[in-house]
This record gives structure tokens, C-alpha cells and sequence, in this order.
């Protein structure tokens, strides 16, 4: 009996501190809705959903199901979409696991960053760059990484 109940009180307790997940395929999202305006999920970096910082939902390109968040810029630095997902606060030890598809057109380049605290713009943990020429590279605080 003590076997079981251990086995018992061990799941509950992997349960209870088990990972967050998040999850977002935008097949519940009509095309042409903003994300951010249309998901308390979802903000942008000045917290004003449905301005041109928003992304809309597309049905133009997608890896799987039939549409996908779509960002587009002529701007050589980017924007002015720029769409966040909050993940929770400040984390400081753990992992994390990040999937998702992106398709980058020729000749573009893309960008997407992790932010070190729950107030935007005070800390780049980690950014991700996509070059024109096709390289990548990601950089932190303390410089490039990979």
C-alpha cells in the first residue's frame, strides 16, 4: 500500500510542478484579425494592440493548417510591427523550448528577440538575427553566442 500511494502522491506532485506551454497555430483567428487585438495573449512593445505594430492573421504562407502571422517591412531596420508574447515574468534558471516556423522570403531578412524581464525594452537575453545573405547568428548581453 505505502508503494502505491507513493507512486500515487509522486504523480500528483509532477503534475503540480510541471512546465508551462503556450501554443498558438492562428487557425482560430479569422485572416485579416490583428493578433494582439484579437488575443489577450498577445500585446505590442508600446502595449497598444490593433496599431501598426500589430501582425495580422494571413492566409498566404504557412507550414501547417492554412494560416500563419504575418510581419512585413520595406524598412531596412524592421517594423513597424512588433508584436509580444508576455511569457510570465522574470525566469532565472530552468528550460525553455521554443518551436515555430519561419519563412523568410528571398532577399529579406528577419529578426525576433527574448526579453529578460517582464518590462519590455530593459533586457535582450537573447536575439536572433536572419540576414539577406542567409547567414544567422543570435547574440546576448555578453555578445554573439552562435
Amino acid at each position: 500500500m505505502r508503494k502505491i500511494l507513493y507512486v500515487i502522491m509522486a504523480t500528483a506532485f509532477s503534475f503540480v510542478a510541471s512546465a508551462q506551454s503556450f501554443s498558438d497555430d492562428f487557425e482560430s483567428y479569422s485572416v485579416g484579425d490583428l493578433v494582439a487585438e484579437s488575443s489577450s495573449d498577445w500585446t505590442t512593445w508600446s502595449n497598444n494592440p490593433g496599431s501598426a505594430e500589430d501582425a495580422p492573421i494571413s492566409d498566404a504562407q504557412s507550414s501547417q493548417g492554412s494560416q500563419s502571422l504575418y510581419f512585413s517591412s520595406n524598412s531596412a531596420n524592421g517594423g513597424p510591427q512588433d508584436v509580444i508574447l508576455p511569457l510570465g515574468g522574470h525566469h532565472t534558471d530552468g528550460h525553455m523550448s521554443i518551436l515555430m516556423d519561419m519563412y523568410v522570403e528571398d532577399d529579406k531578412g528577419a529578426y525576433f528577440n527574448f526579453q529578460g524581464e517582464a518590462s519590455i525594452g530593459q533586457d535582450w537575453a537573447l536575439n536572433i538575427f536572419m540576414l539577406q545573405t542567409g547567414e544567422f547568428f543570435a547574440t546576448d548581453n555578453n555578445g554573439t553566442v552562435a
